[in-house]
């Protein structure tokens, strides 16, 4: 009967958590949109579930503060009473308690919250928003308190009967869903990964043998076996991945909100729209990336967005924006982080990286524009003098670019003074299993994502040019920089020859080339990683084991992009 029981909890924690993470978004919706019907309704059903289920069980706390908000929302509901910040105030103060008080039910801890403060407040609100017969609604609410207790003492009387009833709702809700732990997915993964690894040794040993023994029977079983392996195998890390892969809006829930209450804060106005948010990444990118875009966000509503003041005198709407965009292109998930605030002042930035001897003078001569924007990446750095509870002490942006860089991404600014500024994340779709371009570079391998790869050519080496120093290529008319790879990675000089081969790879928004020994053709591979190697530092994300058997290196073109590129 006590797992019975513990089960039955577990299943209000995973409701009772899905449901508060829908009411901030909608309550920022419906303050936004004024009064809406069905915004209200879906918060008051939200809300009185909520309070049902948690009556069920006993938890009397849970219940309290539910109780109240429910007869804020009831008012709402009825026409009695009209939305206004105060009111917003406080319903979500009570989402917060609600949030505190089953985390430690989650937690099985016996710690007990001091419910008065938020009682007073949401009782003061529903007090203020009583607009007629305050005394019949005190005797409602009364009535409603009594109800509540009886449930609550017909569920001790009969424990069985509601456990069995609990039970079977959850029964119902799941006939066409499997909650498995994360654990055991990430198991079969990992499986997965190897099986990969395995089917690529055998491709390459079956494709040996059918140049050795061609017309051979068993070889000709074999090369068919192997084709089929190939196939289901690729299904298999298909189907897979999808277990794996939940949409953004479990992320991003929780931006409204958040940009309502700093908005506030700041005295500033600012919509926040979201768009894509149904797009499915990996879970480990849906793990990793909330504190980034939570510093974007925060540094575009606290350093971007003007105040309302001075966006009327530029002409602006009173009103800010920001709007988050996530979609897919390639291989690769793109979130987009747009604000129509004042942009990054450049001068600014130069002035403020020399005066704290980030870069010396002569060196932020020569530096481009994107390379000084992205100087906001630097640990400390920060344009304000004054650091805020909102933009923080000097942190943020650096964590944006280190956290990003471990989900195997980079990150991209594109700004314009008085207009705005983007902030644009690209992430690979998965970050087990890639495809990528096998080169050589004299005698080593290197394994070269192909999301970032635009194509592959072979020139001669008098098609290479050199202009005031650096090496270049004209590739479709335009002219692109060149660099060599061996150089890049400080190795060997590569072989000499009459012909080389050329990647033209894509960052984002910046094309060069890059030049190798040979193309070997593309690979599926699995990324394993190197535990002391700084990818920031060195370029290289990992390592993977070639069909061959091989152990090869994994390049990572975002960050040696920054380090050929931006030191101009």
């Amino acid at each position: 009967m006590a797992d019975e029981m513990d089960e039955i909890i577990n299943e209000f924690i995973v409701e009772a958590e899905e449901i508060l993470e829908q009411l901030d978004p909608l309550f920022v919706e419906l303050e936004q949109r004024g009064e809406d019907p069905e915004i209200i309704n879906e918060i008051f059903r939200g809300m009185h579930t909520l309070k049902g289920a948690a009556g069920f069980l006993g938890f009397q706390n849970i219940v309290d503060v539910a109780h109240r908000a429910e007869a804020i929302l009831k008012k709402l509901r009825e026409g009695d009473a009209t939305i206004n910040p105060q009111i917003t105030d406080a319903i979500l103060k009570a989402t917060d308690v609600l949030r505190l008080l089953i985390s430690h039910i989650k937690a099985k801890e016996e710690f007990k919250e001091d419910l008065s403060p938020v009682l007073t407040l949401l009782d003061q609100v529903l007090s203020e928003s009583s607009t007629e017969q305050p005394r019949e609604e005190t005797k409602n609410l009364q009535q409603e308190a009594e109800e509540t207790y009886s449930l609550k003492q017909e569920q001790e009387e009969k424990p069985s009967k509601t456990e069995e009833t609990v039970a079977q709702a959850t029964k119902e809700k799941e006939v066409s869903t499997l909650r498995v732990d994360v654990v055991r997915i990430d198991k079969v993964m990992d499986l997965a990964g190897e099986i990969v690894l395995a089917r690529n040794r055998l491709l390459n040993l079956a494709s040996k043998l059918e140049a050795k023994y061609s017309g051979d029977e068993n070889v000709e079983s074999l090369i068919e076996t192997t084709s089929f392996l190939d196939r289901v195998t690729s299904d298999l890390q298909l189907a897979v991945m999808k277990m794996r892969m939940q949409p953004l809006q479990k992320v991003f829930v929780k931006f409204p909100r958040m940009v309502r209450d700093l908005a506030r804060t700041l005295g500033k106005e600012i919509e926040l729209e979201i768009i894509g948010e149904d797009t499915e990444v990996d879970k480990s990118v849906i793990e990793h990336i909330g504190d980034p875009l939570v510093h974007i966000i925060r540094n575009s509503i606290d350093h971007g967005i003007e105040s309302t003041e001075e966006r009327i005198k530029k002409g602006k709407p009173a009103k800010g924006k920001i709007v988050i965009n996530a979609y897919q292109k390639g291989t690769q998930i793109v979130i987009d982080i747009t604000d129509d605030g004042k942009g990054i002042d450049v001068e600014a930035v130069k002035a403020k990286a020399i005066m704290k001897g980030l870069v010396t003078l002569e060196e932020a001569e020569k530096m481009s524009e994107d390379a000084i924007i992205n100087l906001i990446f630097m640990p400390g750095f920060s344009t304000k003098e004054v650091s805020t509870e909102v933009s923080g002490r000097g942190v943020g942006m650096d964590v944006v670019k280190s956290n990003v860089a471990k989900l195997n991404g980079y990150v991209e600014i594109f700004t314009e003074k008085d207009k705005g500024t983007t902030f644009r994340i690209s992430i690979p779709l998965t970050l087990a299993i890639i495809q990528t371009m096998m080169v050589q570079v004299g005698d080593e391998i290197y394994a070269v994502p192909q999301s970032m790869i635009e194509e592959t050519l072979r020139v001669s080496i008098d098609e290479i040019k050199e202009v005031t120093g650096q090496k270049v290529l004209t590739v479709r008319d335009k002219v692109l920089p060149m660099f060599m790879l061996n150089q890049i990675l400080g190795t060997f000089d590569s072989n000499e020859g009459d012909r080389k081969y050329i990647l033209v790879a894509s960052v984002g928004d910046r094309r060069f080339c890059i030049s190798v020994d040979a193309v070997l053709g593309q690979e599926e591979i699995v990324i394993k990683s190197i535990n002391g190697i700084n990818s920031e530092e060195c370029g290289i994300m990992g390592a993977t084991i070639t069909g061959d058997g091989k152990v090869v290196l994994i390049l990572d073109l975002a960050v040696i992009s920054r380090k050929v590129l931006n030191v101009k």
